[in-house]
């Protein structure tokens, strides 16, 4: 919870969060919530960089993990971890009811790695003729999912990590689209929705 992936990277910007159990969840069904990925950000406006999530919510108050990273150090913490606000569990007290809309990105790009912004999604929606409305979700077909059934016990992590297409998470243009587009929520067959690691934010 709440780990800088700057202390992989330098130039990393974001703030991670996952509950962790004895198997990845990333290689399941399962959804994230607005807790899962935050950003360094300047919220107050005072020039000083803060670990946040969406709408302000901060690491280490609002999204508790079991360790405190600060400048560096990390810290265990006994007390309860999770989010405190922006979770998803809310979702079980109803069922999820909507439509669902494929764009086969694999049938568009095949196994090259595309890392697709707008106007790449745009050319592929316009092609296959795909409407997106107010309330749909989103089913992206990278082929991660049948790429690493086909390895079986000799997975190339290499190869399967550059070979799938993944959606631009630092394209403004495609954050604007989801937006004004209103899906509900974004599925897909790959590791991560976005591409991973992220472009380097400017600051």
């Amino acid at each position: 919870m709440n780990y800088p992936a700057r202390l992989d990277s330098p130039n990393a910007t974001d703030i991670i969060s996952d509950d962790e159990v004895t198997l990845s969840l990333q290689y399941s069904t399962h959804w994230d919530s607005l807790a899962h990925v935050g950003q360094r950000f300047d919220i107050q406006g005072d020039g000083q960089l803060r670990d946040v999530y969406y709408n302000g919510f901060l690491a280490g108050r609002d999204i508790l993990g079991p360790t405190a990273y600060n400048n560096g150090d990390a810290t265990v913490r006994p007390e309860d971890s999770g989010a405190r606000h922006l979770d998803v569990q809310t979702i079980a007290l109803s069922c999820v009811q909507t439509r669902g809309v494929m764009v086969d990105l694999d049938a568009h790009f095949g196994r090259t790695g595309k890392v697709i912004g707008y106007s790449e999604l745009r050319h592929v929606l316009d092609a296959d003729r795909v409407i997106v409305e107010d309330g749909d979700i989103l089913c992206l077909h990278t082929g991660f999912a049948r790429m690493l059934l086909e390895m079986g016990d000799d997975v190339d992590r290499e190869r399967l990590f550059n070979t799938n297409s993944a959606l631009d998470g630092r394209d403004t243009a495609l954050h604007d689209w989801i937006t004004d587009c209103g899906v509900a929520a974004i599925a897909a067959d790959n590791f991560s929705v976005e591409a991973f690691p992220a472009q380097v934010a400017s600051m």
